[in-house]
């Protein structure tokens, strides 16, 4: 039975062809993690304060308060309700991050922000916004979107330049080939091969807390080598675009609604459902682990985010349909949340 969701497994037959991610934009640095292009901004410019979307992955922001000691300031900002960030009260020293929350927004401006900002397009790196963006700096955690073990990738819209050096880590270029052994064993494993899941999601596991704490280091070898000369980014995105649509156009929403992306400029970086309350979530949650569907809650926030962003973090679910899927594929999903959906 073919299974749905968590981390990538090893794709071998890519998309071959002339445009690759990097060729979008001026002067690309790749490191190992999104969250170090991150780290090495604030080490780089000494910002003493960054605002950030409450609604945000806040093992990055642990990551980037321990290796930085930057003072962290919030404001509101989730998939359903866009924060005014241009009212905020900047001072000498802040930074601001905005992020293009599940790939949903079109483009955005920063004209009259009178601080240096940061744009994260972790879900939805090649989009309209991405492309045309007028931020001080773009960061994007391509690990998240392509099949590679790691990665995050960084540039500056208007031409600044890093100064400090990141360097190959050996310690970095390990874990990634651990990492790209877990996605081959469940490449296998998905084929019907004898492998036992348990052993390539402990390799999952094991590597996945080393983002936490690791140096900033460029990308491994292996995985710069699918960004920069394998995985056609056009062919990607399409497949990302055409399996949404698809998925969209197949489910039943009977108790629920799915965000859709601001307009066709914008590819969604998953499927995402809004229930209408936490326990016909997580009962629906629970049905689809059993057909195995793996959906993943993006992002359980602390008490201190606000009462909407809170809210809509126990009311929703992130079902994967990007460009590892074909057809037959996403019609065999649709499938088995339609079920998970149609109990009661």
């Amino acid at each position: 039975m073919i299974e749905f969701g968590s981390d990538f497994h090893c794709i071998d037959n890519h998309s071959y062809g002339s445009i690759h991610l990097t060729d979008l934009f001026h002067d690309t640095t790749l490191l190992a993690d999104g969250r170090q292009c991150i780290v090495v901004l604030i080490r780089q410019y000494g910002w003493k304060r960054i605002w950030l979307p409450d609604y945000y992955c806040y093992e990055v922001i642990d990551t980037i308060r321990a290796q930085t000691g930057i003072e962290t300031a919030f404001y509101e900002d989730n998939p359903l309700h866009e924060g005014n960030v241009n009212n905020l009260p900047f001072a000498q020293g802040d930074v601001l991050l905005r992020m293009n929350l599940y790939g949903l927004r079109g483009q955005r401006s920063n004209k009259g922000i009178i601080c240096p900002v940061i744009e994260d397009h972790s879900h939805d790196p090649s989009g309209e916004w991405a492309l045309n963006s007028d931020a001080d700096w773009c960061i994007s955690s391509i690990r998240k979107t392509l099949p590679v073990p790691e990665g995050g990738m960084m540039w500056s819209p208007k031409g600044y330049q890093l100064t400090d050096k990141v360097d190959v880590l050996a310690e970095n270029e390990q874990m990634a080939a651990i990492r790209w052994k877990a996605m081959e064993m469940k490449a296998a494993y998905l084929k019907g091969e004898d492998v036992n899941k348990d052993d390539f999601r402990t390799l999952f596991l094991k590597t996945e807390g080393w983002f936490d704490s690791a140096e900033p280091a460029l990308i491994d070898k292996r995985s710069r080598d699918v960004v920069l000369n394998k995985l056609d980014i056009k062919l990607w995105q399409e497949a990302r675009h055409r399996n949404w649509s698809l998925l969209n156009s197949l489910v039943n929403k009977d108790g629920c609604s799915v965000l859709k992306p601001q307009d066709e400029s914008c590819t969604a970086f998953s499927f995402v459902f809004e229930f209408e309350c936490r326990e016909r979530r997580d009962a629906v949650r629970k049905r689809l682990i059993e057909s195995g569907v793996y959906p993943a809650i993006l992002w359980t926030v602390p008490d201190s985010a606000s009462e909407q962003s809170k809210d809509f973090s126990n009311r929703m679910l992130s079902i994967h349909c990007d460009g590892r899927y074909n057809e037959e594929d996403i019609r065999q999903l649709a499938d088995r949340l339609n079920k998970a959906l149609g109990k009661r």
